[in-house]
């Protein structure tokens, strides 16, 4: 029979020198109801910036390519990182490698689809076209789990209501619908009139939230004295005053005021 002293010791806790681990006292081996707020603290901030690496090795395009899959992915490994932090008996060290593996098996079926055109169909991977020439296509629609409703709500959202001016309308793997349309709907643009037009590129802002931004003054090749000049003779003696002011590639401010 066990005495007193024995039942006492397998009731409590084991302490973090009995746990063991690089860092014992930080309790990374340990469920949450065994560590101290410090302890937690610095759990929460590695499983945030485990997150964050695993985000980034996992890439944006396979994000795109492969949105079903991701999205069973994304839930599981979020699922995994709160478990150590919301009470339950999962460590953090058991967490960040269940989240590893997860994070790699997505990376192999990355790789894998993008050398095997099954792979990508059965992943939701391949784009699907919903609309040819102006036909609705009905097995594709029954494919992607769309109906014609659907498809013509999708098409006046893109500026396309009727689908006769549709040469093609794909459903790409993220779940957006992307069209083509016919020549003869095209909208006129400058080049079919022989029309040359400025350089129209990015805008610079140069006041964020009453903030003056050096950086986009030095991109745009200006002081903060000719900026000052500019917003005095519009009647503007304070940056603060100002929520926005964006400088195109014509030379022209705008501002918004706050």
């Amino acid at each position: 029979m066990f005495s007193a002293r024995a039942a006492v010791a397998l009731r409590r806790p084991p302490s973090p020198a009995e746990v063991g681990g690089v860092w014992p006292g930080l309790g990374l081996l340990r469920p949450m109801r065994e560590i101290s707020p410090f302890a937690l603290l610095v759990r929460s901030a590695l499983i945030f910036f485990t997150l964050v690496l695993l985000t980034r090795a996992m890439g944006k395009q396979q994000v795109g390519r492969l949105a079903p899959f991701a999205f069973a992915v994304a839930i599981s490994i979020g699922t995994v990182a709160a478990e150590p932090l919301t009470g339950g008996q999962v460590s953090v060290a058991e967490a960040v490698v269940s989240m590893t593996t997860m994070a790699g098996a997505w990376i192999v079926f990355a790789w894998l689809a993008m050398r095997s055109n099954w792979l990508k169909d059965v992943l939701g991977a391949e784009p699907i076209v919903l609309v040819q020439a102006g036909r609705a296509l009905r097995e594709n629609l029954r494919r992607a789990r769309m109906n014609l409703d659907d498809l013509q709500s999708q098409l006046r959202l893109k500026g396309a209501p009727n689908i006769d001016d549709v040469e093609f309308a794909i459903i790409e793997p993220p779940g957006q619908l992307s069209i083509i349309r016919r020549a003869q709907a095209e909208p006129l643009q400058a080049r079919d009139l022989g029309l040359k037009t400025p350089y129209s590129g990015l805008p610079t802002v140069l006041i964020h939230d009453g903030r003056v931004l050096k950086k986009g003054l030095r991109r745009a090749g200006l002081s903060e004295a000719w900026l000052r000049a500019e917003l005095e003779r519009r009647g503007v003696y304070d940056p603060t005053s100002v929520l926005l002011a964006v400088l195109d590639t014509q030379g022209r401010l705008s501002l918004s005021p706050r």
